[in-house]
Parts: C-alpha cells; sequence; structure tokens
C-alpha cells in the first residue's frame, strides 16, 4: 500500500514539473488584411477581456463618408465581429481601451452628431464586450471645433480625455490642448484648456495615481516650429511643471508609454535631428520629464514612428512607416516598394536590438503595437488594396524578432 501511494505522489509532482516547464504557447505568424471596400485604416488595438483583440479604426458607411469600425479578432487574427458606428457626416476614432467593467470605450471626433453639422466634435462611445453600444456622447459646443485624441480610465471608474479645440469666437483662433474629466455614464466633472498664443494639441495621455502626464505638439512653446510638449497636472487638472523636446526644426509626438523606472519613453518625428529628410524619434525622460536621451531611426527618406508598447524584457518596440529609398543618379527615388511598416525594437537605453521592413508594391504603415503573451507582437494599420487608393485594415502578427 505504501509503495502504492508513493508511486502515485511521484506521478503527481512530475505532473507538476511538466507544466511548470512547459514552453509557450506557439502561434503562427501572419499579415492580414480585414476590410478593404474603399478605405479602411486600423488607428488603435488592445487586449481583449476574454483573449484576443479589439480594434478601433474608420470605414466608409452606408452614406459614403467615414464611420467609426470595431473589430474584435482571435489571436490567430480571425475577426469574430466587427460593428460600424456613425451617421450621414465624418466620424473619426484615435484611441480605444479596456474598461474596468469589461467593455471597452473609444475616443474621436464627430460631425454628425455635433451641435452644428460639418463641424468637429469630441466623441466618445461605450461598448460592452461584444461590442454592442452602450452610450455615446459629444462633447463641443456651436462656437469651437475640437476632436478627442486619447483617453484613459480614472481610479474613480471616470475617464480623462485629451485633445485639440479651436475655439472660433476669438479674434485670431488658434488650436489650443484640452483635458476633460467625465464620470462612468459620461457627464463632465471639469474641463481645462492649455496652451499660449500659437498651436498647441494634446495627443496622449497617462493617468497616474496622484496625477496626470500629458503629452501633446505644440508651436507656442521651445525651440523650433514644432515642439513635443509634456505636462503634468494634478488630478484636477492643475498644471505642475511642463518640458519641451526638439530643435531648431519640427518635431512630434505621436504616442507614449510609461518606463519601469517610473519616467517616459516617446515616440514620433523629428526633422532636426534627421538623417536626411524625416526620421522616426524616440525620446527618454524621466519622472520628471527631463530628457536622458533622444535617438532617431530611418533610412535616406520619410520615416515616422506612431506606435510604442514597453516590453517584458524592460525594452521597447516602435511601428511606423518607412519610405524604402533607391536612389538614381540623380538622387530620384526609383524604388517601386513606396512605404513599408517598420517595426524597431530597442533596448532601455536606446540602442537598437533589430529594425524590419515589412511591404510589398503597395503602401503599408503600422499605427500601433502589442507584444502578446508569448513575446510576438501584434500590429495594426492600413495597407494599400489597389491603384485607386483604396486601403484595407493591415493586421500582421510576428514573432519576438519581428519576423512573419
Amino acid at each position: 500500500m505504501k509503495q502504492f501511494f508513493f508511486t502515485a505522489l511521484l506521478c503527481v509532482i512530475n505532473l507538476f514539473v511538466y507544466a511548470d516547464n512547459s514552453p509557450a504557447k506557439v502561434l503562427s505568424t501572419f499579415n492580414k488584411k480585414l476590410g478593404g471596400g474603399k478605405y479602411d485604416i486600423g488607428k488603435s488595438i488592445v487586449k481583449a477581456h476574454d483573449g484576443g483583440y479589439v480594434i478601433a479604426g474608420r470605414s466608409v458607411g452606408t452614406s459614403g463618408n467615414m464611420d467609426m469600425s470595431l473589430w474584435k479578432v482571435d489571436e490567430s487574427g480571425n475577426v469574430k465581429w466587427n460593428f460600424k458606428f456613425g451617421d450621414t457626416e465624418t466620424e473619426e476614432v484615435y484611441q480605444i481601451i479596456a474598461t474596468k467593467d469589461g467593455g471597452y470605450i473609444t475616443v474621436g471626433s464627430s460631425d454628425s452628431y455635433g451641435l452644428s453639422r460639418d463641424i468637429k466634435d469630441t466623441w466618445v462611445v461605450k461598448v460592452n464586450a461584444q461590442g454592442k453600444q452602450l452610450w455615446m456622447q459629444n462633447y463641443g459646443d456651436e462656437l469651437s471645433i475640437e476632436e478627442g485624441t486619447c483617453i484613459s480610465q480614472t481610479a474613480d471608474g471616470g475617464f480623462l480625455i485629451g485633445g485639440g479645440i479651436i475655439h472660433l469666437d476669438k479674434e485670431d483662433p488658434s488650436e489650443m490642448g484640452f483635458l476633460f474629466k467625465i464620470d462612468e455614464k459620461g457627464t463632465v466633472l471639469w474641463r481645462k484648456d492649455y496652451g499660449g498664443a500659437k498651436n498647441d494639441k494634446i495627443i496622449d495621455l497617462i493617468v497616474n495615481e496622484d496625477s496626470y502626464i500629458v503629452v501633446g505638439n505644440t508651436e507656442s512653446l521651445g525651440k523650433g516650429k514644432w515642439d513635443i510638449w509634456m505636462f503634468k497636472t494634478d488630478l484636477n487638472g492643475n498644471k505642475l511643471w511642463e518640458r519641451t523636446y526638439g530643435g531648431g526644426d519640427t518635431e512630434k509626438v505621436n504616442k507614449f508609454v510609461k518606463t519601469n523606472d517610473g519616467g517616459y519613453c516617446i515616440a514620433g518625428y523629428s526633422y532636426t535631428f534627421a538623417e536626411a529628410s524625416l526620421d522616426a524619434w524616440i525620446v527618454r525622460t524621466d519622472a520628471d520629464g527631463q530628457q536622458l536621451w533622444h535617438k532617431s531611426f530611418g533610412g535616406l527618406s520619410y520615416d515616422e514612428a506612431c506606435g510604442i508598447t514597453k516590453t517584458k524584457d524592460g525594452g521597447y518596440a516602435v511601428v511606423g512607416y518607412t519610405e524604402v529609398y533607391v536612389p538614381d543618379e540623380y538622387g530620384d527615388n526609383t524604388s517601386i516598394e513606396g512605404f513599408n511598416m517598420l517595426l524597431v525594437k530597442i533596448n532601455d537605453k536606446g540602442q537598437k536590438q533589430w529594425e524590419k521592413s515589412i511591404g510589398g508594391t503597395k503602401e503599408q504603415r503600422g499605427q500601433a503595437v502589442l507584444e502578446t503573451e508569448n513575446g510576438d507582437f501584434l500590429i495594426v494599420g492600413s495597407i494599400q488594396t489597389s491603384e485607386q487608393n483604396n486601403f484595407g485594415i493591415l493586421l500582421v502578427r510576428t514573432n519576438s524578432q519581428g519576423s512573419i
């Protein structure tokens, strides 16, 4: 009897040892197109609560104008559901996030639902786990043009929204950045504008426990035509400090992430620090926004970093686009590839570990990137589908080294 129990115990131990040392699940890489009727573009992607991913983008609606589209896909890129949101005018989406209640919320702009037709208002749509609308709200007035570009959930269940607004009742209207806080039902709790005498716009934000960190683009501050702009506020939107990053020409931000040490890593583009024309540009700061380093990536033509994600090894994956450049004797580009998707992996010092150009003879651009559970990268963006400039949503899964 003792021998029986001893043998059974060994079997149980071996079972647990095998489970603990089993390799990560291997999934096939892919390069897929979603939509592609006329003008489908993927703008943002988030991990789904129940597995897979949810993509937010834009598509041509039944009226012929642009609608927001939401897509749920599984780990292999197979579509589980797809819905469009919009009316007779133009709707745009910039970001989707997963919410604490198991649903999702998006932010963008709308011409259809605002107080004045053909004038943009900030547009927020809340959906459940199955992509069905729970509520929709526009924010704006008849004397302004505004669009929301970023959203994050706050500790109390509400949401912080940022973007840009032009007050048309001003004598010399220029764009300003804005933040406003809403509760879980979409009611505005407070709102503030930020900026100077020229154009300024908020692009992305991060909610901390006791503060908000915001990045945007500014003409009012900095050294050049446009500079990247970062500032910190308290939980009521009162500014605590601000910084700018750039040189004598134009630098702009598209996305940023919080780093393991509490600092920030910013992705965008630079003319000042480019090798030849326009380069993808990464800026690393400490927790107080002080610049630690900056790096440019790209070739002899146009390159831009549109999305960034922090990776499990403490580095970053950056996605965007690169123009394939093959010059003739006069310096004219003879390449037939056009714009390829650019994927770059860097460590926390900004040192490039590898770089991939993914594409072909039609334009392909990456907009957002996530690292999957097994270390692969999932990228969403756009792909040209015809000579008539029709586009589909580009969905790419690479392995951990950026290969398909």
